[in-house]
């Protein structure tokens, strides 16, 4: 494989693979935090973000029929299984009786690390028939991502405000990790 500076994504619904050029967004005011092992959707056209996810798999989920996006933050200690069978799908189940209606990207992950994760992810969603539109690995995300649910483009993050919702969020996400828990949360705003 051919190391580039730009991110790769490969659509392997369509078999087709692509450079793309990442973009950049600041983050916007009112936009939802994901923290990490959290997984959120919230109804178009808010915006979704996350922070930190060097070694971790951020999972996209978007809807365009229902106008509904969000996130999954995956990190190592995930039991990735165990978060789709109790959490993630129950939730797209809750919101169309066909999961295949979400599309989804995987963005993040470090060489050596974060591969048996991406994988994992793979596999769920292959199960569910989620269309996968890229996987971008080992991206380079200094701030983080950042979500436009309303097209479910993927932007890196730049200029976090820290507004007093996502430093709630923070928080609590924080306690949550804190706690040992090994399954993805809900902290969907539906």
């Amino acid at each position: 494989m051919t190391k580039v500076d730009k991110p790769v994504f490969v659509n392997t619904t369509r078999a087709s693979s692509a450079v793309v050029e990442k973009r950049k967004m600041p983050d916007k005011k009112g936009s939802f935090l994901v923290f990490q092992r959290e997984f959120g959707l919230v109804y178009a056209p808010r915006f979704v973000k996350t922070v930190s996810f060097s070694d971790c798999i951020v999972t996209t989920f978007f809807c365009p029929s229902i106008g509904i996006g969000g996130m999954a933050h995956f990190d190592r200690w995930t039991h990735i299984q165990n978060s789709f069978e109790r959490v993630i799908i129950p939730r797209l189940q809750s919101i169309s009786r066909e999961a295949k209606q979400f599309q989804s990207r995987l963005i993040g992950g470090e060489p050596n690390i974060s591969e048996n994760i991406r994988q994992e992810i793979l596999r769920e969603l292959s199960i569910l028939g989620i269309e996968i539109l890229g996987i971008e690995p080992n991206g380079r995300y200094d701030q983080g991502a950042i979500m436009e649910t309303a097209s479910g483009e993927v932007h890196e993050l730049i200029h976090v405000v820290n507004d007093i919702d996502s430093l709630k969020r923070l928080n609590d996400g924080a306690r949550y990790l804190a706690g040992r828990n090994s399954l993805i949360r809900d902290v969907s705003q539906l």
